[in-house]
């Protein structure tokens, strides 16, 4: 599965469950109509309880730039959570998961459905609304490949 490669997201939620992040490489696109994608969480991980309670997701697709996120998403304490949501770098409307300015792109969205598989919970997702990045400077989107962290070009 390391050579398998996929792009880097944060993928918040607020709700009765509370305010979480978790980074995440299992995230993929299933179909533009409707706006559907899928979102792989292993079942003992804190934040897909939160997510299972929530049913509200954002997926923040990383930037080159946005690298440190996704090491500080990973593994962290309810303190460090909490810090890196109060950062001026998040965006968030009462009704929404906090969505990450300069993203390569953000999907915002409800679950729709859930499949277990193996060790793991398929999120279904269908997309409310979609931001994207229109900094100036090009795209650089994360792509994690062989256990390391890569760049498109």
């Amino acid at each position: 599965m390391a050579r398998m490669p996929s792009s880097v997201s944060v993928v918040t939620t607020d709700g009765p469950g509370g305010k979480w992040g978790v980074t995440a490489s299992a995230v993929c696109s299933v179909s533009d109509s409707p706006p559907t994608l899928l979102i792989c969480l292993n079942r003992e991980s804190r934040a897909h309880s939160i997510i299972e309670r929530n049913l509200a997701v954002a997926v923040n697709v990383l930037n080159e730039d946005q690298i440190g996120l996704s090491k500080r998403f990973f593994v962290k304490t309810e303190d460090e959570v909490a810090s890196e949501f109060s950062a001026a770098r998040w965006s968030q409307n009462a009704s929404s998961p906090p969505v990450l300015k300069g993203a390569a792109v953000s999907l915002v969205g409800k679950v729709a459905r859930t499949v277990e598989a193996a060790s793991h919970t398929v999120f279904f997702v269908l997309v409310d609304s979609v931001a994207t990045y229109d900094g100036g400077a090009k795209l650089k989107p994360v792509i994690y490949f062989d256990r390391d962290f890569q760049f498109l070009k």
